[in-house]
């Protein structure tokens, strides 16, 4: 007489000889998660080198986008032609923001105009002692 014993996932049937002392339904739903936790390990090692690939490649994105934001930025409407000399669009650009100056009504106000007067200036004049 063969002794049957339950199933030790479900206890409610017999074990299947077959199916690794499991019944025949447990037996294919550990099967099934078994594949499902492989899946989820090796989605996991994916997305863990998906996420490095893309910290290193991040810094060099936002370096990237915020030089072509300020090229944007600064971009003129017109280039000037390629024998203007920087001094005399500085000048040009400084008698506009002096005419600025009678309308700046606020100390706040005329602190900024002053500020973009020294920047046109430093643009114009160029890196150096």
């Amino acid at each position: 007489m063969e002794l049957l014993l339950l199933c030790p996932r479900c206890t409610r049937r017999d074990q299947d000889p077959d199916a690794d002392g499991f019944c025949r339904p447990c037996a294919q739903d550990r099967i099934v998660e078994r594949y499902g936790t492989q899946d989820a390990q090796h989605a996991h090692v994916r997305g863990h080198a998906w996420q490095q690939r893309t910290d290193e490649a991040r810094a060099f994105d936002r370096e990237r986008q915020r030089r072509h934001r300020i090229r944007e930025r600064i971009r003129p409407r017109s280039p000037a032609p390629y024998e203007t000399d920087p001094w005399e669009i500085a000048s040009k650009g400084l008698h506009h923001a002096g005419k600025l100056r009678g309308v700046a009504r606020s100390a706040e106000a005329r602190e900024h105009l002053e500020a973009v007067m020294e920047t046109v200036r430093r643009l114009a004049w160029g890196p150096g002692d």
